[in-house]
């Protein structure tokens, strides 16, 4: 089974963050099905920002945080038994 990504994106400066998860997303696409999904908490800037990853879900949005919230997720999916594998990758 391929893993979960959780995503930590930090937008606080919309324009690097977009070049930033750009890039990241372009390599985790090249992936292809050894990747299952990749769920996007963003911090920052707009919670209406799109990055063009079919694979991806905004799994939630904060005005504020760092990277615990990505982190608390990702152990919240692995304890309840959702997926065996996960990774986690940062926009910074």
């Amino acid at each position: 089974e391929p893993p979960v990504v959780f995503y930590n994106v930090y937008q606080a400066n919309q324009t690097l963050a977009a070049r930033v998860v750009s890039e990241q997303l372009e390599q985790l696409g090249s992936a292809g099905s050894r990747v299952s999904g990749v769920a996007m908490t963003t911090i920052g800037g707009s919670a209406s920002t799109n990055y063009n990853c079919p694979k991806c879900w905004k799994a939630v949005h904060h005005e504020s945080g760092n990277e615990i919230l990505t982190l608390q997720a990702l152990y919240d999916h692995c304890a309840a038994g959702r997926s065996k594998l996960v990774a986690y990758i940062h926009s910074k």
